[in-house]
């Protein structure tokens, strides 16, 4: 890979990030509107450990948690879609089914890019 393909692709995966942690945290503003943190650990607890549930005093602590333990990600939100049909946030839901649209879309690219180049020496 060259330096210039290395560097886009750094860029490209830094502003699907960026992206992500900005839906993210309109979710979690608007979860946090609605005061069921309890309701939401519930949801979660098949993801999170005994002591980890704890530690949660907010929206943002229990994503951290979820993130600490690898449930949740940029490119793992099966439990955020899960939070937000249950809480009926049908419109947070369709921007992070767009985001994840985008992403798979770039991501093929990436791959069709990746393979022409290794195909073509460049």
């Amino acid at each position: 890979m060259s330096h210039r393909t290395l560097r886009h692709t750094q860029l490209r995966a830094r502003r699907k990030r960026k992206k992500y942690n900005g839906l993210l945290e309109q979710i979690i503003l608007a979860l946090d509107e609605l005061n069921e943190l309890e309701r939401l650990i519930a949801m979660c607890r098949g993801n999170l450990s005994q002591e980890s549930e704890a530690q949660i005093r907010d929206v943002r602590s229990l994503f951290k948690e979820l993130e600490k333990q690898n449930n949740l990600e940029y490119d793992r939100s099966d439990i955020l879609k899960g939070i937000l049909i249950e809480t009926g946030k049908n419109d947070l839901l369709r921007e992070l089914e767009e985001f994840e649209e985008r992403r798979n879309q770039d991501d093929e690219f990436k791959r069709q890019e990746d393979e022409f180049e290794r195909r073509t020496g460049i």
